[in-house]
């Protein structure tokens, strides 16, 4: 890939793995299926994102701000959901977290203004993300949004359109809009040391934030945004691997799966947790492979990335790991 170093840079996590083990059949028999419909990006326009008639520099404002606290959403003690109400309808989980934003936007609460932000404090908190019970990681995200706030009032004029503008209809490269959120931004984390000498990058909300873009505005005056796009990964989060294991591609070693199972914490950067993230990119990047190869489809990751979330968010039978982490 040209500018983003995601597939090469977690390639080998997937060569030897010790936890994690990808069926290459099932991608193979997954594909096949996949390749009989018509695959979508969503216009993410749903009752808890931003409306079709907000301007334009609102909605990406919304976008990148929700992104930038997109991460964590299950109690790592008692493995509820966190949900939200906005107009009578429940929300469950990140969709809960932007209905909260959306809810007080409409009801005045100045979360677009950057000054706003860098003074973030636990009362907002507590009135802006109000649910059924207090949402996980809550000081972890007062830092996020102080930090944002910050650094947009710093470099940015004080907004996240005036970042994308400056990235000229880049994702990736040395002006894109994933390398400004990771270099400008300490919680858009970029990248660890494995070993003390591979530099290891998923950059999850990063891509998440201009591919969510990217679908909200195709087919309209304002696409395409990003020329490059077909360089994304998929956003390696908690969703896609229960996907991946729901369908047979991944198959867990069995302690692993034990604590998968049994809702077991499974600490940032150990090797389970890094072979569940790097698998879940190059499975899927496999399948997109296979779709535009074999199959002539013309999809990218953002095409697979809501297929598999979709059909994995649908089975409420099987659970996804938990990691506390900001990193998704």
């Amino acid at each position: 890939m040209g500018g983003n170093k995601v597939l090469d840079s977690t390639r080998f996590l997937t060569q030897n793995p010790q936890y994690v083990f990808i069926n290459h059949d099932k991608i193979w028999e997954v594909a096949g299926r996949y390749s009989k419909e018509d695959l979508k990006i969503p216009r993410w326009n749903f009752g808890e994102h931003p409306s079709e008639n907000e301007k334009f520099e609102d909605v990406v404002d919304t976008f990148f701000l929700c992104n930038s606290i997109n991460f964590a959403f299950t109690d790592f003690e008692t493995g509820e959901k966190f949900k939200s109400y906005h107009k009578g309808e429940e929300f469950v989980g990140s969709s809960a977290m932007w209905a909260c934003v959306k809810h007080a936007i409409e009801n005045g609460t100045p979360l677009l203004d950057a000054d706003y932000l860098a003074n973030f404090s636990e009362d907002d908190m507590e009135y802006v993300f109000s649910g059924n019970i207090k949402i996980p990681m809550f000081n972890e995200r007062i830092y996020v949004l102080n930090q944002v706030g910050k650094v947009l009032k710093n470099k940015y004029d004080g907004h996240f359109h005036n970042l994308l503008s400056a990235s000229k209809g880049k994702m990736f490269g040395r002006n894109g809009v994933v390398k400004r959120l990771t270099r400008d931004f300490d919680s858009f984390i970029v990248f660890f040391l494995y070993g003390n000498d591979k530099k290891v990058e998923f950059n999850k909300r990063a891509q998440l934030a201009g591919g969510m873009l990217y679908g909200r505005f195709q087919n309209t005056n304002r696409h395409p945004l990003f020329s490059d796009v077909d360089e994304s990964t998929v956003a390696a989060d908690y969703v896609l691997p229960k996907g991946l294991r729901d369908m047979g591609i991944f198959i867990y070693e069995e302690s692993l799966a034990e604590r998968v199972d049994g809702r077991k914490l499974i600490p940032a950067y150990f090797q389970e947790e890094l072979e569940i993230r790097a698998s879940t990119i190059h499975a899927c990047n496999e399948i997109v492979e296979i779709l535009n190869e074999k199959y002539g489809k013309n999809v990218n990751a953002w095409h697979i990335y809501a297929k598999i979330w979709s059909e994995a968010r649908k089975n409420k039978e099987t659970r996804h790991h938990l990691t506390r982490t900001i990193a998704y």
